[in-house]
């Protein structure tokens, strides 16, 4: 069995409430983080990927968790 370590990490939902806890969590410990929102201000997250979609369009979602290891 293979062990791969979780570097990059996508949030569904990245301009919720809870979201904005669990972003400030994960990037305090280091993780890459890809944001993925209707409606999120990307000034806000200078260091982060941030994608503006809807979670219904598989385009869009698809673009959201390209390259991550985690959701």
């Amino acid at each position: 069995m293979t062990e791969k370590s979780i570097k990059k990490i996508a949030i569904l939902g990245a301009s919720g409430l809870v979201a904005q806890e669990t972003i400030r969590a994960l990037e305090n410990v280091g993780f890459q983080l890809t944001l993925f929102s209707r409606s999120i201000d990307a000034s806000k997250y200078p260091n982060q990927d941030v994608i503006l979609g809807d979670v219904f369009k598989d385009a869009d979602l698809e673009l959201a968790i390209k390259d991550c290891d985690a959701i």
